[in-house]
């Protein structure tokens, strides 16, 4: 139990240092944080997204993600239009400025990124990447499905024990 509290520990520490870094890479930009970057990057390299979508694609409460659209489209950086298949649903698109302000917020979050990553040479990157890309498939459809189960129902489901 205790190594599995370290790990959530410094996983922890990892996401505020990195919050901490991007905050001064997005310091010059009208992106508030990760998270507005995270919906224009989604929106920008895998194009339109309904609102459901892009809010759980970014592990965001529904509440949240309304705000960080609402915030994006405010400063004109994404554009809501109705679905072609499905009128009822809104999709979202980035603009051309959002197109533009994300090509240069890309240029500081390079730096934070390398500066995330730190001293960790490519092969530590390379197994870093792929332990959190494990994590990440293993989480998502717990965060996707699960959403009113308990921790316990969670653990019995999802974990064996060894």
């Amino acid at each position: 139990a205790f190594s599995e509290w370290r790990i959530s520990y410094f996983v922890w520490l990892m996401s505020k240092y990195a919050k901490t870094y991007v905050k001064k890479a997005l310091q010059n930009s009208p992106l508030i944080g990760l998270d507005d970057f995270g919906f224009l990057i989604s929106l920008c390299y895998e194009g339109s997204k309904t609102k459901t979508e892009l809010i759980q694609q970014n592990i965001m409460e529904v509440s949240s993600g309304m705000e960080i659209i609402k915030r994006l489209e405010k400063k004109k950086l994404i554009k809501s239009f109705r679905d072609e298949k499905d009128k009822r649903a809104i999709r979202l698109a980035a603009t051309l400025k959002g197109q533009t302000v994300l090509a240069e917020a890309m240029k500081e979050m390079y730096k934070a990124s390398n500066i995330i990553a730190g001293d960790l040479n490519d092969n530590e990157r390379v197994q870093l990447l792929s332990i959190l890309n494990k994590l990440h498939l293993f989480h998502n459809p717990i965060f996707l499905k699960e959403a009113k189960t308990d921790l316990v129902e969670i653990q019995e489901k999802y974990l064996v024990e060894s």
